[in-house]
């Protein structure tokens, strides 16, 4: 019996093949890519035409989400009374993208607006008492959130009782009783892609789409259409906060960061003009890695060493000169950001453990505005849910990024007495707690951990489009799977498993030999395969020339001195022996 061995040691799943009536209806492409379509939910040919190209036309309607005739009704009323709006964000590239267009927006149509961002330190995520006084006496008579609000019933409360108008925006999931209820904020308007009291047809879109979504309610009010060229020009926001927040990528949202991106290309925004060059992007096809790992880390350096307020001028600059000052100190701090980065996972994998699948680290010296990073590093490197959190005197945050089979936020839920705070999604979230309830909350978690993770949900799966041979890759077929992007969350980079094939040649390339270069021949076809395996287990510089293996990757094309050429981007091998 042939033994097969995967170096990632993951579960390679093989997509379902498309029946033969989809396998017709999808007849004018090549195999592999009728599988990609099928697995993304086109099963005919219209259908493929409209997740190839999608336009304005695929957009919902602002008006489909509850209340926001009311939302627009109580802004139009203060910009005739020149009431003063308060804009009340959050640190994230979320929510400085989403303040940073209705602020900019509100603006160009003459309210009376200023801006709030917490401190991540000194406020904390959201709304708060502390930022809701210094919103209070600034003389505010209408707050708007964005990204932040719909969990904070007594806050909204108490901000009403002040004499503030609340419109809410926000994404993040609606908070429930313990008899599974929903409760809402007491707000004039709740623009929610989830309200419970609306039917909204697209539940998942970012906190700055959702924002978006009021300024397009707004056009029409005053221009007779929603998606006018001024609504539309803010799609490079929505765009870099959708794929940061790690929103799917499907459906609506697939369309707000295809046409995003086309903004955010053209460099129309002097600020994000100023990041791409300073992050050395300015010839180079920008698609949603770049928007993900490249600008938003920039974007949110601010807000997690420092104050995103810089992060936001940014965006809203309207000087070249401000906008390079401002992107090269972005710069500077996401470096310093990486450093400690680095220095806090290496003391925090010092306290792993194996009894539990849940990981649960503290440290009293960790900054603040990197233990969500430690947490997404420790989850991607171990996969297991982790939780990592900054200790302090008497109050101590933490920040989780959870599994597939782990809803991290009901997590917290079931042990909501040991918590302050809490907030997020399914696969990401943040809490307050006091220092002394740190350990109960841990030990708590731990053991509930033990009791709903199994193992098989801790072994990974490589979701593999097809099956198919060295012949099948060709120019046309990387053209096709180049229009899959934006590619991210719930629309993967698709990927193929090839093989098997012979090695003809291996070697270590990049900085410190860490990455390989491969050659490879179908020996049923007699074609030749080059692939690059970026930071591969330690154990795969032993392929040498004559092994035959098995390899699961995305096919590009990469181009050199003119020189167009294919190159499959390894993911795991599988070697047999």
């Amino acid at each position: 019996m042939v033994q097969i061995l995967s170096f990632q040691k993951t579960v390679w799943r093989l997509g379902e093949k498309p029946s033969s009536s989809i396998n017709k209806a999808l007849a004018m492409y090549p195999k592999p890519m009728r599988s990609v379509l099928f697995h993304r939910g086109v099963v005919d040919y219209k259908s493929s035409i409209n997740f190839f190209n999608p336009t304005i036309n695929g957009i919902h309607h602002p008006l489909l989400l509850h209340s926001m005739d009311k939302a627009v009704n109580t802004i139009i009323k203060a910009l005739k009374n020149r009431s003063k709006i308060c804009i009340h964000g959050d640190f994230d590239v979320d929510g400085v993208c989403g303040t940073a267009i209705i602020l900019d927006y509100i603006k160009k149509i003459g309210g009376n607006v200023f801006y709030h961002i917490p401190h991540r330190v000194e406020e904390g995520y959201g709304i708060s008492k502390n930022s809701l006084e210094k919103v209070i006496r600034n003389k505010t008579q209408l707050l708007i959130t964005v990204d932040c609000g719909i969990r904070d019933i007594d806050l909204i409360d108490y901000a009403q009782k002040k004499g503030l108008t609340v419109i809410v925006t926000d994404h993040h999931l609606v908070k429930k009783d313990k008899d599974g209820k929903y409760i809402l904020p007491n707000a004039e308007a709740i623009i929610h892609p989830q309200n419970p009291n609306g039917s909204y047809p697209y539940p998942y879109l970012s906190g700055a789409g959702t924002i978006w979504k009021l300024v397009c309610a707004l056009e029409l009010f005053f221009q007779g259409k929603p998606f006018t060229e001024v609504a539309v020009s803010y799609l490079d926001l929505v765009a870099l906060a959708t794929v940061c927040d790690i929103m799917p990528l499907t459906e609506e949202n697939r369309v707000l960061v295809k046409l995003g991106l086309e903004r955010v290309s053209a460099k129309e925004r002097i600020g994000i003009k100023a990041l791409i060059e300073q992050a050395g992007l300015a010839s180079k096809s920008l698609n949603s890695y770049h928007l993900g790992y490249i600008l938003g880390p920039r974007l949110n350096a601010a807000g997690r060493l420092s104050s995103a307020d810089e992060a936001l001028e940014l965006l809203i600059a309207g000087e070249e000169a401000m906008a390079h000052a401002i992107a090269s100190s972005l710069n500077s701090l996401n470096k310093h950001r990486q450093k400690l980065t680095e220095i806090a996972l290496e003391e925090a994998e010092k306290q792993l453990t194996e009894k539990y699948p849940l990981i649960f680290v503290s440290g009293r010296n960790w900054n603040e505005g990197i233990i969500g990073l430690v947490a997404g590093k420790l989850m991607e490197k171990y996969h297991k849910p982790a939780i990592v959190v900054k200790e302090g005197e008497k109050i101590a945050k933490g920040s989780a990024r959870s599994i597939k089979h782990f809803n991290i936020v009901d997590a917290l839920h079931t042990f909501s007495e040991y918590i302050l705070q809490f907030g997020g999604h399914e696969m990401a979230a943040g809490f307050t707690t006091t220092t002394d309830r740190l350990k109960p909350l841990k030990q708590s978690l731990l053991q509930f951990s033990a009791k709903t993770i199994s193992e098989e949900h801790l072994i990974r799966e490589l979701f593999i489009d097809d099956e198919i041979s060295a012949n099948e890759i060709d120019f046309n077929l990387t053209t096709l799977l180049n229009r899959v992007e934006p590619t991210g969350y719930m629309n993967p980079t698709p990927l193929f498993k090839i093989g098997p094939l012979r090695v003809i040649k291996v070697y270590a390339i990049g900085q410190e030999s860490r990455h390989i270069k491969i050659f490879l021949l179908d020996p049923s076809t007699n074609k030749t395969l080059e692939g690059v395996w970026f930071d591969p287990p330690a154990d795969a510089f032993a392929i040498r020339e004559g092994d035959k293996i098995i390899i699961a990757g995305s096919i590009g094309e990469e181009e050199w001195n003119n020189h167009r050429k294919i190159q499959i981007k390894i993911k795991d091998i599988k070697i047999e022996s």
